[in-house]
């Protein structure tokens, strides 16, 4: 600060003036002579209005830069009192936003056609929306109650009992009585994590989805299946019969008959092999529990392979079996395992190009059985590998029609593979060959 902005400093001034009033008071109470007191009255002022001035100089400054520089400061009342009015506006508008925001979800949970439900660690019912209430059958208001005052359903209570002790399961089917009267059910239940609640304070969420139309649809399409089936086998055992009857004389037949009487009866085989295959198929579909008997799959697939030897060697195939690494007798269901085989090894067959190899490999690994049925073919392209294992799928129809293919087989494999427990997995690649592995698991063996 320069010497003349000293000189007009307000603060100096002030000082100097307070202390020289002092002073002069002290003269005029007659305390001191008046020449001297006016003398030193000045003279201490002016030496007082320095020092203090010297002193508060480097706090003004820093004040002065906080003013320029935007540093924090000690707000005063007035400013603590905006700076208040504004947190309360904008804590306000957070919370009418909240608001907002939980009434739209309570909204979509309500509105939604999936049941929901959630619990806290004491099975209490914390949230049920109205899909949940129609599903359970749920005239009064639960909330806060035990799940046992809503439902005494055995099978939706041992789900939540399982998803309390951790365990990952699948939705499970459970069957439920209602107002509009008895339901099925699929139930998924999941156990929250704890996050910030603490320990024990864990939630279970149970989402549940009324398949009940499904159901009676599913059931009209296998009812319908199996009456035409029925329906059909008589009149195609008809054109069967007589047409192999007409075999045995065709003297008289000329060449183009010869060959209309071929076309009809491979095309009858191959509609009743159809009919066959829907007929297992909507077998499998409606079945319960696998029959599990302990056999010796070892003999098992080795017989399969010698009834597809000769199919194999018409082709000058390679059929290669390895089997050694299975058990001697294994739990399973015979007659489910043994068509899902049949299925695969009958397609790599006859999607193989002669000469090819087509290999059978079993073994047991970590209680799960895994059988390998592999060609080196022209493989599956990709864009077609979801969509294999549905009914009547074809990837090339015009060859499928060419080979005899029913477009059932894999359809078949996929369910026989479910009713164990397990599944069948494709791996494949254009020019590179085809490889299904059935997996099961294994509820014993020895």
């Amino acid at each position: 600060m320069s010497d003349s902005t000293e000189r007009t400093d307000p603060l100096r001034r002030r000082v100097a003036w307070t202390v020289f009033l002092g002073a002069a008071s002290a003269v005029l109470l007659g305390q001191i002579t008046l020449w001297i007191g006016l003398t030193a009255s000045l003279v201490v002022a002016f030496l007082l209005s320095y020092l203090l001035s010297r002193e508060l100089r480097p706090l003004r400054q820093r004040l002065a830069a906080a003013s320029i520089t935007g540093e924090e400061r000690e707000p005063t009342p007035g400013e603590m009192a905006i700076i208040l009015d504004r947190a309360n506006e904008r804590a306000n508008e957070s919370r009418d936003a909240l608001l907002v925001e939980r009434d739209d979800l309570v909204d979509i949970l309500h509105a939604t056609s999936n049941g929901l439900v959630l619990l806290d660690k004491d099975e209490r019912i914390l949230l049920l929306n109205d899909a949940a209430r129609r599903m359970l059958g749920s005239t009064s208001d639960p909330l806060g109650r035990r799940l046992t005052h809503l439902t005494r359903n055995l099978d939706l209570l041992q789900v939540v009992e399982r998803a309390r002790a951790g365990v990952v399961l699948d939705p499970q089917r459970v069957e439920v009585h209602a107002e509009s009267g008895r339901r099925s059910l699929r139930v998924a239940a999941s156990l929250l994590p704890e996050r910030e609640l603490g320990a024990n304070q864990w939630r279970v969420v149970l989402v549940l989805v009324d398949i009940s139309d499904l159901q009676h649809l599913e059931r009209v399409r296998t009812d319908f299946v199996a009456n035409v089936t029925h329906e059909m086998r008589s009149p195609l055992a008809a054109i069967v019969g007589f047409g192999e009857t007409m075999t045995d004389e065709t003297d008289g037949f000329s060449e183009v008959a010869k060959r209309c009487l071929d076309r009809i009866l491979t095309n009858s085989h191959r509609l009743t092999n159809i009919l066959d295959d829907l007929v297992r198929l909507s077998r499998l579909e409606n079945a319960g529990d696998v029959q599990h008997e302990a056999i010796d799959l070892r003999a098992k697939l080795e017989s399969i392979c010698t009834s597809f030897r000769e199919l194999s060697d018409d082709k000058h195939q390679t059929l290669r079996l390895d089997h050694e690494a299975l058990p001697s007798r294994l739990s399973v269901d015979a007659a489910l395992l043994e068509q899902a085989i049949k299925n695969l090894l009958d397609n790599a067959i006859k999607y193989t190009p002669e000469g090819g190899t087509v290999a059978v490999e079993a073994r047991v690994v970590e209680r799960t059985l895994t059988i390998d049925v592999s060609d080196d073919g022209p493989g599956i392209p990709l864009e077609h590998q979801q969509r294999i294992f549905e009914r009547f799928y074809r990837v090339d129809s015009a060859r499928s029609r060419a080979v005899g293919g029913t477009g059932l087989g894999l359809a078949i494999v996929k369910h026989a593979a479910a009713l164990h427990g397990g599944q069948v997995v494709l791996e494949s690649r254009p020019g590179a060959g085809t490889r299904f592995s059935l997996r099961i698991p294994l509820e014993e063996w020895r």
